[in-house]
C-alpha cells in the first residue's frame, strides 16, 4: 500500500459531512491529524522494515534446508556436528 492510498484514507477518515457538522462530531484538530500522519509515517516504516526482516529470516530458513538436505547423505558429518 503506497503513501497515496494512506494520505487518501486518512482524509476520507477525517471529513466532515454535513450531519457530523451539525452534531459536533468531526472535532479532530489540526494537531490531531499532525498526530496521526506522523504515527501512520511510523507504523508505515516499521511495517516495511518488519517486511524486510520476514524476508531475511526466510531466506536464513531456505539456507539452512538446503544445508540439511546436503548433509543427510553424509552420515559422518552429521555425526560429527552432533558430536557423537
Amino acid at each position: 500500500m503506497t503513501m497515496r492510498t494512506w494520505d487518501k484514507m486518512l482524509r476520507e477518515s477525517v471529513k466532515e459531512t454535513e450531519e457530523q457538522r451539525l452534531n459536533g462530531r468531526a472535532n479532530l484538530t489540526t494537531g490531531d491529524i499532525e498526530i496521526i500522519k506522523e504515527d501512520m509515517k511510523n507504523l508505515t516504516k516499521s511495517y516495511y522494515e518488519a517486511l524486510k526482516k520476514i524476508k531475511k529470516l526466510s531466506e536464513e530458513v531456505n539456507q539452512l534446508k538446503n544445508e540439511i538436505e546436503s548433509l543427510k547423505g553424509d552420515t559422518s558429518e552429521l555425526q560429527s556436528i552432533r558430536g557423537h
